[in-house]
């Protein structure tokens, strides 16, 4: 590479964290590898917000321009790729900044995530069940109406 400082970021991922052969290679490259806290890369890696949102809506609309192309047609690899780069070649290198911005991690500003954010999955960690309701208190018993048919 070059002398300057370079930074990974990683999901965490034990494939990642526990490959040595990739860390020392980093490591000799002059990359600093960092890893996202535990179940957080749904709004920490910069990749998964904007730019993903923007690649999405691209092949939206790229696979509506092609379907009304060939009348609603099975589309084949060749054109599948052809979609797929119209929509990919909308993810411009302000969409990957502002990614980065809106995560925090480039500028940095830590309070770009909610601190709650942070709190752990109810996947993994459900919430505690509700209160049981208690009965009302027994009355009388039921009150028929005058004239009431049962």
């Amino acid at each position: 590479m070059d002398d300057m400082n370079h930074v990974v970021i990683l999901d965490g991922h034990k494939s990642h964290t526990y490959n040595v052969k990739f860390l020392m290679k980093m490591q000799a490259a002059n990359v600093a590898v960092v890893c996202l806290p535990p179940h957080s890369s749904h709004f920490l890696q910069p990749l998964d917000n904007v730019p993903m949102a923007t690649l999405k809506n691209g092949w939206q609309e790229e696979l509506h321009w092609i379907n009304r192309k060939k009348c609603g047609q099975a589309i084949n690899k060749g054109e599948w790729f052809l979609v797929f780069n119209r929509a990919w070649r909308r993810i411009s290198a302000a969409v990957l900044q502002k990614g980065f911005r809106d995560c925090g991690i480039w500028p940095f500003f830590p309070i770009a995530i909610k601190e709650e954010q942070y709190g752990p999955s109810d996947l993994l960690c459900p919430p505690p069940p509700p209160k049981p309701v208690t009965p009302p208190p027994k009355g009388p018993g039921p009150v028929t109406l005058p004239g009431a048919s049962e």
